[in-house]
């Protein structure tokens, strides 16, 4: 997906819930957790997202500093978790 296209996002069945592509997301300021994740926690928290997906949903807002893009305002220890798989290549730039 170009930086120029138009983000694509598929409302799923619940009214107001939407899939977001993993690289449409940063974290935003107002994010609750200030403190620095604990490292093997993170770790955990990965490789139980890599085996059984996200379970529980990010909160989002349209990004105030990039168009097409969302804000993390709740589930920043989750980003941070699929953040480390994606750069470790076990899931897709793109994952919802």
């Amino acid at each position: 997906m170009s930086k120029a296209a138009t983000v694509t996002m598929i409302e799923t069945q619940a009214e107001g819930f939407f899939l977001v592509p993993f690289n449409r997301l940063h974290l935003s300021e107002k994010n609750v957790r200030k403190a620095k994740p604990n490292k093997v926690a993170l770790a955990e928290l990965a490789a139980n997202i890599a085996q059984k997906g996200i379970r529980q949903n990010l909160i989002v807002e349209p990004s105030e500093q990039t168009e097409g893009y969302f804000a993390v305002l709740a589930g920043g220890r989750r980003w941070r978790a699929v953040e480390a798989l994606v750069n470790a290549g076990t899931l897709d730039a793109d994952y919802p």
